[in-house]
């Protein structure tokens, strides 16, 4: 045990690696989130469905810096599929790329994680931010 203080090192013992969001790609549907650890073997596409939690929103580009938010609203889940490697999963959005802007911004929030991914270490909730400029 170290002391609690503003500023605390943390070294790596070379071998732990954390369950996070390693990053967020747009596909045709919705979003893909990859992993650094692959979700247990147990847990299913509706289990994960059930912890997702999407958020969007976008800014409009003027001559001035900064926008109000517009349009926010919470994505509807159609889907969630784990990837066969277990290690992303597709979350299909309801109303993925409709709205007045496909220039969206999405907040990606994947709530009560302690037991998606075995062993790994793990916040209670990992959560992610995407750009989305175009639909592939």
């Amino acid at each position: 045990g170290g002391s609690q203080a503003a500023l605390q090192r943390i070294r790596w013992d070379g071998k732990t690696i954390p369950a996070d969001i390693h990053r967020i790609s747009a596909a045709s549907k919705g979003l893909t989130v990859h992993f650094t650890q692959p979700i247990a073997s147990l847990v299913t596409d509706a289990d994960v469905a059930g912890r997702v939690k999407v958020e969007s929103w976008f800014y409009t580009n003027n001559s001035r810096y900064g926008s109000p938010t517009h349009e926010k609203r919470t994505d509807a889940i159609a889907s969630v599929k784990i990837s066969s490697d277990r290690r992303s999963a597709l979350i299909e959005l309801a109303r993925f790329g409709q709205g007045k802007w496909v220039d969206r911004l999405y907040h990606v929030q994947i709530r009560d994680t302690k037991q998606t991914f075995d062993d790994a270490p793990v916040w209670d909730r990992l959560e992610g931010y995407f750009t989305l400029r175009a639909i592939p």
